[in-house]
């Protein structure tokens, strides 16, 4: 069964010259509509692949042919995310007549989704994540209880959709001494 189709809240005739323009802009688009897209496995330096976070198939990481052994003792189930949604999107990067080249949407391969509408993307992992200025908060205010922390961050940014346990485990990140969220940082400067 597939959603209403919502390619037409992706066409335009927008050019980006970087490659993050453009990723923000259809993820930004994305959140708008509340669906939660991400790149997709086949992207590349001069293509661009937008997948709904909910495309692929759950995939078990035990070999064919072992006996699929309980790992826990709990007694629930956890389900995946995954429901091989068909959504997709292409972004190019073509060359223009003056030689210079620019990210531009190539086309929409499936604009529909094969599962509800969520009421909120909060709590959704690709939506929520901290961005560098924020992190930056998180680590200034590190002697602060959670809830202010994630109170400050919240009246920063109206949009932001963060969680408690996002700043619990960026916390535990920072005072833990294992240099993660610096090399995050480190990672999104450079």
């Amino acid at each position: 069964m597939l959603g209403p189709d919502t390619c037409s809240h992706y066409f335009t005739d927008l050019e980006w010259e970087y490659r993050n323009d453009a990723k923000q802009w259809f993820i930004n688009k994305g959140i708008e509509i509340k669906y939660a897209l991400i790149l997709g496995h086949r992207s590349s330096k001069d293509r661009l692949e937008f997948v709904c976070q909910r495309g692929g198939n759950q995939e078990s990481h035990w070999a064919k042919d072992k006996l699929d052994v309980k790992k826990t003792t709990r007694e629930y189930i956890t389900k995946s995310k995954k429901y091989g949604c068909p959504f997709m999107i292409i972004v190019n990067r073509p060359k223009r007549p003056d030689g210079s080249k620019v990210y531009k949407l190539s086309k929409v391969l499936n604009g529909c989704h094969n599962h509800d509408d969520p009421e909120s993307l909060a709590g959704h992992a690709t939506v929520c994540e901290l961005k560098p200025h924020q992190l930056e908060t998180v680590r200034s205010m590190k002697a602060f209880r959670q809830s202010d922390i994630l109170r400050k961050i919240k009246e920063d940014d109206k949009n932001n959709l963060s969680t408690l346990r996002q700043i619990y485990t960026t916390r535990a990140a920072l005072g833990g001494g294992n240099g993660m969220v610096d090399r995050l940082l480190n990672n999104l400067r450079g």
